[in-house]
């Protein structure tokens, strides 16, 4: 087992624990394993069982699904500071996808019964847990709107602008720089299209300099110029019933005990 101290600290800049008390973080950093990965190697298969969520400290994890047919969708790129599977701790099936190691990785492993045991005997870390999730699946229900209601070149768009938030860096006040470098063959994947649409699109927002591609390969993008790229129609915001129902059920499970969403 590991040190509790260092690990709560660790655990605070994770987006799922940020409203636990320091008690309750030392809790959680209490059911914590260290996870070692190589680049190349697997963390988990799609459709094992789901024993463990993982929390990204260092490195880059590729989580994509295979079909029959044997082609590939992207889901996630993880990188420092985000979890996979979202929903692992409410599930009791098999894992999504896939997850790989794009480089050496570092990372807290929770082992899902232990902490489904924590939650039973601290019911205010799993009612704060749900909230955060609550606002994950909206989130996601955003961007499912996204691939209904916009072109391909306008689902890039936005995909730039929300990779931008956790991804990028301010230059000046019009220009943000990644941090990490997308592959057009990894964006690709998460807009379940073709590298080569993604080049031909990347091309016209370089021409439309909404676009730059540094030296080295980072990407540099024009915020203004790029939202001013979305429809003037807005996508229709999750409707507030919704919202309504997500939150509440999110709130009446962790009342019952109960750990499914």
């Amino acid at each position: 087992m590991l040190s509790t101290g260092p690990i709560s600290s660790v655990l605070r800049c994770f987006h799922l624990f940020r409203n636990l008390s320091e008690h309750e973080l030392e809790a959680v950093a209490a059911t914590c394993k260290s996870g070692e990965f190589a680049r190349g190697d697997y963390l988990f298969y799609q459709s094992e069982e789901i024993l463990q969520v993982y929390f990204v400290i260092s490195g880059r994890v590729r989580l994509f699904s295979t079909s029959e047919d044997g082609k590939e969708q992207t889901f996630l790129l993880a990188d420092q500071g985000d979890m996979f599977p979202h929903l692992g701790f409410f599930r009791t099936d098999s894992y999504p996808h896939h997850a790989v190691a794009l480089d050496d990785v570092h990372c807290l492993v929770i082992p899902v019964r232990t902490f489904e045991q924590l939650l039973l005997a601290h019911p205010a870390i799993s009612f704060k847990i749900m909230q955060v999730l609550a606002d994950k699946i909206i989130d996601l229900q955003q961007r499912l709107e996204d691939k209904t209601f916009y072109p391909l070149e306008s689902q890039l768009v936005s995909l730039l602008l929300r990779l931008s938030e956790t991804h990028a860096a301010r230059l000046d006040a019009e220009w943000l720089r990644f941090s990490t470098t997308f592959t057009n063959s990894e964006l690709a994947g998460m807009l379940g299209t073709t590298r080569e649409t993604v080049n031909r699109t990347i091309q016209k927002l370089k021409k439309q300099q909404a676009v730059v591609m540094a030296q080295g390969g980072s990407m540099h993008i024009h915020l203004e110029k790029l939202r001013s790229l979305l429809p003037d129609t807005p996508v229709v915001p999750i409707d507030p019933q919704k919202d309504h129902f997500i939150r509440t059920h999110a709130q009446a499970c962790c009342v019952r005990g109960c750990h499914e969403v």
